[in-house]
């Protein structure tokens, strides 16, 4: 069993963007609900090594081949993952054809969000995975290979609207939109690719995020609390 303070500690981790959201609510009471969710039944799956591999594939570091390759001693979640994600990633990256700014992608600090109450700096990583070039704009591209990835609009927003103030006001994409490229499961179980342009749903204002951040933070101090006087 775990104790207390592993339980705090997995409620003051920052999460990637995606996950991150998926705990954040129009109402403080529902936020804490779903960060309590969490704290009782942590995620047991993780996609991250998928998720590297398409990276890699999208940044031209590997092949097709190389990532079978890698991912060939994969068991059981992971196995069933790879065979669909990754196949339908790259062959959404063929179709394409994008031209890829290689040097770019990893160079775009977190975006903080608050301070806990030690005085450390809360902050969402919002590097994009690969950026392409098209046309004459730079493109920030995220991808999500979740099978049934749930959101709210608001979350949705909130996703969008962080990464454009976080990401798309940096200079080198003043005049570009960016992108989040799902590998979803259909009702028959195939995967296919969706997408969102950034822009679209980047509808939040300054006020909106920070009324979200402060909700977010007020509920992760009430979780907090809730836990430590379990102790």
């Amino acid at each position: 069993m775990e104790n207390i303070q592993t339980k705090i500690d997995r409620v003051l981790k920052t999460p990637g963007i995606f996950n991150w959201a998926r705990q954040n609510h129009p109402r403080l009471d529902d936020t804490s609900k779903e960060i309590w969710r969490i704290v009782e039944n942590p995620p047991q799956r993780s996609l991250y090594p998928i998720t590297r591999l398409c990276e890699k594939l999208a940044n031209r570091q590997i092949t097709l081949a190389d990532a079978n390759h890698a991912t060939s001693g994969y068991q059981g979640y992971l196995r069933m993952a790879a065979d669909e994600v990754i196949p339908t990633f790259d062959e959404y990256l063929t179709k394409r054809q994008f031209e890829i700014a290689d040097d770019i992608a990893s160079d775009f600090p977190p975006y903080p969000f608050s301070r806990d109450a030690r005085g450390k700096v809360r902050a969402l990583p919002i590097a994009p995975m690969f950026v392409s070039i098209e046309g004459d704009r730079l493109v920030p591209n995220f991808m999500l290979g979740w099978a049934r990835p749930r959101f709210s609009y608001h979350q949705i927003r909130l996703i969008c609207s962080i990464l454009k103030d976080g990401l798309l006001s940096h200079s080198d994409f003043l005049e570009s939109d960016g992108r989040i490229i799902f590998i979803r499961r259909n009702k028959w179980g195939s995967r296919f690719v969706e997408t969102w342009n950034i822009r679209s749903y980047a509808t939040m204002s300054r006020s909106e995020l920070e009324d979200q951040f402060a909700r977010y933070n007020t509920a992760v101090q009430n979780v907090i609390l809730r836990l430590e006087a379990l102790k």
